[in-house]
């Protein structure tokens, strides 16, 4: 098992770095500094923290107590870039949430670096949207969604992705090798509304973790 400083990875730890994330934004949620982002930041928001904290430990091996303006420049550069398949919109929310959330992150003693973390963000904001526009950043799942995207199929569906995987299966003029990669569905589901899965859990608590 790989060793990141003073904890071990483990499904366990991710599971409960995600659930203590989830907890932490829906509290930023109630605060003034959320009020402050425009309604499509906002309806970005939980997507972008959960996503940051989960590559930040998965990929960078980083608690938030442990993060660092190095990693945050990598993840937020090319790391979300190689694995979220998302719209231009996400891209354009990361730094303005993350701005805001990790100033309440701080409020809440979570972190001490909020300044020189905030500031690394607004040093690559720009360069943030302009790599997502950039195949030269994607991984090749995200390749697959979006070259999926480019030859008309909604591949931020269920859909959509079902008949472009089926395209594939039949050997219609398919380059790359499918794998799905997390997407973001243009019909958004509400963090405590009932889970599209039936299982009958709240979204947030069943398939958004499994999604990021």
């Amino acid at each position: 098992m790989e060793q990141y400083d003073d904890y071990e990875y483990s499904d366990k730890l991710a599971q409960k770095l995600s659930d203590r994330l989830d907890k932490l934004s829906d509290k930023f949620a109630t605060t003034d500094a959320f009020d402050l982002l425009s309604e499509e930041q906002q309806e970005e928001a939980n997507f972008v923290i959960q996503t940051f904290g989960d590559y930040m430990f998965s990929y960078h091996g980083e608690l938030e107590k442990d993060w660092s303006p190095e990693s945050v420049e990598e993840c937020c550069t090319e790391t979300l870039q190689r694995k979220v398949s998302a719209e231009e919109v996400y891209y354009e929310a990361i730094v303005p949430v993350l701005d805001k959330f990790l100033k309440f992150l701080e409020e809440q003693n979570v972190i001490k670096n909020s300044e020189i973390l905030r500031k690394c963000l607004k040093r690559i904001e720009k360069r943030i949207v302009e790599n997502a526009a950039d195949p030269a950043y994607w991984g090749m799942a995200k390749s697959m969604v979006m070259g999926g995207q480019a030859k008309g199929y909604d591949m931020f569906s269920e859909e959509g992705a079902a008949e472009y995987m089926e395209a594939y299966n039949n050997s219609l003029d398919l380059d790359d090798e499918p794998s799905l990669t997390q997407y973001r569905s243009d019909e958004k589901i509400g963090r405590n509304d009932p889970c599209s899965c039936g299982s009958g859990k709240k979204y947030k608590k069943c398939c958004l973790n499994k999604e990021i």
